[in-house]
């Protein structure tokens, strides 16, 4: 029982703060964005979403899958980008970001690597961020879901190494 009220209260108090991040929220990012979304429990992207004025923060692997992100329930938009930024190294191939303006916004694009991993570093902003804020947004995205990414493959690696079933 104890563990119980002890869980329910965590989950409360989760629920209260991402409450009170999607009211900080609604002065960065356009109203019909905020009623339309709901907001991960993912406090770290969305704090560093806050601090640099974005709009929302995806991280998705090679296949498009969803590594962290600050959009609730987010599933059809990953492999969508990563499409988009394939296709366009199909073309040009030294391409390191890309840009997409969109009506009142922008949409950032990065490859990157985590481990021997490929990974995508998406965010949205409604201005245009200057080479060394984007760099600064990449870098702390990128360490928020390097420690998190890491550990999820050692533990994987770890359960590999021990046999589900005794012979």
């Amino acid at each position: 029982m104890k563990l119980k009220k002890e869980y329910e209260k965590k989950e409360e108090i989760e629920e209260e703060l991402v409450k009170s991040l999607k009211e900080l929220k609604s002065y960065v990012a356009p109203k019909e964005v905020i009623e339309e979304r709901e907001f991960s429990k993912d406090f770290d992207l969305v704090e560093l979403a806050l601090e640099h004025n974005l709009i929302d923060i995806i991280v998705t692997d090679e296949e498009g899958l969803t590594i962290a992100t600050t959009i609730k329930d987010e599933s059809d938009l990953g492999p969508k980008i990563v499409y988009i930024f394939e296709n366009i190294i199909k073309n040009f191939s030294d391409t390191r970001k890309v840009i997409i303006s969109k009506k009142e916004s922008y949409l950032y694009i990065f490859k990157s690597i985590i481990g021997e991993e490929p990974i995508y570093i998406i965010f949205e902003s409604r201005v245009m961020l200057n080479p060394v804020d984007e760099r600064e947004v990449v870098k702390k995205i990128y360490k928020i879901v390097k420690d998190r990414y890491l550990e999820c493959i050692r533990r994987l690696e770890s359960l590999e190494e021990k046999p589900i079933l005794a012979e």
